[in-house]
């Protein structure tokens, strides 16, 4: 999707505009929304806390996107910066799933399912 090439290390805005903002903002619009994914693997590799929260703040955003729809998947050890970054108010306010979150959801919402899994691998 994204096209041209940025230099390496550029300001991680800058990134965010270029190769996933902007071509998503680009997307004509219909009646039902595209619907995409982007995944986010290891996000406790970075070397800065402040990187962390910053790539947090800018998913986030991605909730202003008015013709797609776009998912995150991310993945990361439950490092206290990641947590705490989980905790800044415009994280807490983006709808940010964690993994407590995800397990009392599946619970409620696929007991069946959870069941049948605990009769197959467990017994």
């Amino acid at each position: 999707m994204a096209s041209g090439s940025i230099p390496h290390h550029p300001n991680i805005h800058k990134q965010w505009r270029h190769l996933i903002y902007g071509p998503l903002s680009k997307l004509p619009g219909s009646s039902n929304q595209s619907r995409y994914i982007l995944i986010v693997d290891a996000l406790d590799e970075c070397e800065d806390e402040n990187d962390i929260r910053t790539i947090l703040e800018l998913l986030a955003e991605a909730q202003s996107l008015e013709t797609v729809q776009l998912r995150v998947f991310l993945t990361s050890r439950p490092e206290v910066p990641i947590r705490n970054s989980f905790d800044h108010p415009r994280c807490r306010a983006s709808g940010f799933c964690t993994p407590q979150n995800i397990v009392v959801d599946c619970r409620s919402r696929y007991p069946h399912i959870l069941a049948a899994r605990a009769r197959t691998y467990c017994s």
